[in-house]
């Protein structure tokens, strides 16, 4: 690895650990794990330069500062805190989480409300997003990594299951809407002709994925469905489990570090977000293998791999025929995969991606991008060191 290429994100941590740290304990301010995970992660991931300040300039109470509430949502993932009451507790008593995060004094402390309101304004303008995709320009996009890997999580919410629409747009399964009924009986010879004729001039329609390949990523994602929906799948036990939300499709690189992610509803099957998955990561660094498990075993997705210059270690899914084993050097890249699962338990054990309070595609990503933001803080640093 080639140290050189984390020269900015080494200065970062210097000054963290010999400059902010010392000057803390210098102030009587005790300083826990957690408190200097949460300074790293504020100052490493530079978010304060993201944050849109609202203008003063209107008659009234003078508007909050927003970079206060941007470090106290970081607190929130890093305490893994579930509600905004708690983080709003959790600064009241903590005088030094309140220091860091801004706040001068309790009676300074901002309401729920206004807490709700500054989330939906960083969801609006996808705050956390906007940092991470920055860290990962400016720390790694020069790094050569040897493989990505791709998966998804289950990501359960606390909102109703949207009604699907009788029109729907992109329809996947290649149905059609309100077709006319058919006549009893069997159809006369004369139909079965023009059936079969018809059925030779029509060209093969084309499959979502492939249709995917042509399209930008911005395109992929649009028309990726993003409401609330019921969802079902086997667990590591062989065991269905069903639940009500989305899924985070994530792509990881080595040291479990979160490159990509995107949001999708719980319906949607992993492989129609693996293409603007590979797209959109391939836009931000350079690396060598894309890997996935069985549920991606496509022709479709091999191939889109190998256009946009990877080579594909995909398992593969039998389908009632006889499985075909990895060669013995694929083998032992393939074992990398499992850090995207150490990413899923990590972003929902420790950094609030099990406890989702907030409703609606939108804050949900800002919710869990937090936590992805502190991860690849601190896995990076880890990769780096």
């Amino acid at each position: 690895m080639n140290t050189t290429e984390f020269n900015r994100l080494m200065q970062l941590n210097f000054y963290v650990h010999n400059s902010l740290f010392p000057f803390l304990l210098n102030q009587d301010i005790v300083l826990t794990d957690k408190l200097r995970e949460l300074i790293k992660a504020i100052e490493i991931s530079e978010i304060d330069k993201f944050v849109r300040l609202k203008s003063k300039g209107f008659a009234g109470r003078p508007p909050a500062d927003r970079i206060q509430f941007a470090r106290a949502f970081i607190a929130k993932a890093v305490f893994n805190l579930s509600t905004t009451n708690q983080l709003i507790e959790r600064l009241t008593y903590d005088n030094t989480l309140r220091v860091i995060c801004g706040f001068s004094t309790t009676h300074n402390l901002p309401d729920k409300s206004s807490f709700s309101r500054a989330f939906k304004e960083f969801s609006e303008y996808k705050l956390p997003e906007i940092t991470h995709q920055s860290f990962i320009k400016n720390h790694l996009s020069n790094v050569l990594f040897e493989s990505v890997s791709h998966d998804s999580t289950a990501i359960e919410s606390r909102e109703k299951a949207i009604k699907k629409s009788k029109e729907i747009e992109g329809n996947t399964n290649n149905t059609t809407v309100d077709e006319p009924k058919k006549k009893r009986g069997r159809p006369s010879k004369e139909a079965l002709e023009k059936k079969k004729m018809m059925q030779q001039i029509q060209e093969t329609p084309i499959s979502f994925i492939d249709a995917q390949r042509k399209k930008s990523v911005a395109e992929n994602i649009q028309n990726l469905p993003k409401v609330a929906a019921y969802s079902c799948k086997k667990n590591s036990k062989g065991f269905k489990t069903t639940w009500l939300g989305y899924k985070l499709h994530i792509s990881t690189a080595p040291g479990d570090i979160p490159i990509s992610c995107i949001l999708t509803s719980a319906s949607v099957h992993d492989s129609q977000v693996m293409v603007p998955l590979m797209q959109e990561t391939t836009s931000k660094i350079d690396y060598c293998y894309d890997l996935a498990d069985a549920g991606y075993c496509s022709k479709s997705l091999r191939e889109a791999s190998l256009e946009l210059g990877h080579v594909p270690l995909i398992d593969h899914n039998p389908r009632r025929a006889d499985k075909k084993e990895f060669e013995a050097f694929e083998a032992i890249k393939y074992k990398a995969r499992s850090g995207v699962e150490r990413v899923n338990a990590h972003l929902k054990d420790f950094h609030g991606g099990r406890n989702i309070w907030v409703k609606g595609a939108e804050k949900v990503m800002t919710h869990l991008m937090f936590g992805v933001l502190v991860i690849t803080v601190e896995q990076t640093l880890r990769f780096a060191t």
